[in-house]
């Protein structure tokens, strides 16, 4: 968009560069023209030339007037626009992807310390037990793994022994499972914002986009009728010159 608009300035520049250069030609054309109050068909003929210089020279003013009105000052305004909006419509979207990687981010932080906490208590749990085994005389290797004995439960819960190390990795645990639970949670809550808030985003800046391919194209076009036109124009002053 940004380039095309150089370029209708740039062809509105190459045509005042064009009638400024023709209309210096048809004032020293006109300071050469013979004086003399002679008719004939020589005079006759010069007369006709410049007057058809004349209708050039007005005629690609007249084209270059229109390309400034009808393409250079709607791209511009266009442009500004389009540029504003998508930088907006742009800013959001990436708002929501900063926040959805945040929200990611946090999680898998969350998910890891839990798995640590809960590594670290099942690790001092078993510890634990093994102790508590040999305090009553068991084997360790009995009480390893989810089938422990029936009394060795028993024993423990019929003692009421606490353990505080236990009880402060237990609270870690937990603590590292709400956080893992509402790390879930909020990523959730973005990732359920797509529809509503991301999703229209997207298709706001296709239809903008959509919009500005049509833009283009009906620019162009424009600017070939004029192209056409100027060579018509071209072809009919030639004509009458001949």
């Amino acid at each position: 968009m940004k380039c095309l608009r150089a370029f209708f300035s740039h062809y509105k520049k190459s045509l005042d560069t064009f009638s400024s250069s023709m209309s210096k030609a048809i004032h020293q054309f006109d300071k050469d023209f013979p004086k003399e109050n002679i008719v004939d068909t020589l005079s006759t003929s010069l007369a006709n030339v410049k007057g058809c210089m004349d209708n050039l020279v007005k005629n690609l003013n007249e084209k270059s007037e229109m390309i400034h009105r009808d393409l250079v000052e709607p791209l511009e305004l266009y442009y500004k626009h389009y540029q504003s909006t998508n930088s907006e419509l742009l800013k959001q979207a990436n708002q929501f992807w900063t926040s959805y990687h945040q929200e990611h981010t946090n999680m898998l932080f969350a998910k890891e310390n839990y798995y640590n906490q809960m590594f670290v208590l099942h690790k001092h749990q078993q510890q634990y037990q093994e102790a508590m085994a040999v305090a009553f005389g068991m084997d360790p290797a009995s009480v390893r793994g989810p089938n422990k004995p029936p009394q060795f439960e028993e024993m423990i819960n019929g003692e009421g022994i606490q353990d505080k190390k236990m009880s402060a990795f237990q609270s870690k645990a937990d603590i590292a499972r709400h956080e893992y639970e509402q790390g879930i949670d909020k990523l959730n809550l973005t990732i359920d914002l797509f529809d509503t808030s991301y999703r229209p985003i997207l298709n706001r800046v296709q239809d903008s986009d959509d919009s500005q391919i049509s833009f283009t194209k009906y620019n162009l076009e424009k600017l070939a009728r004029y192209i056409e036109q100027t060579g018509r124009d071209f072809k009919t002053n030639a004509e009458e010159i001949s």
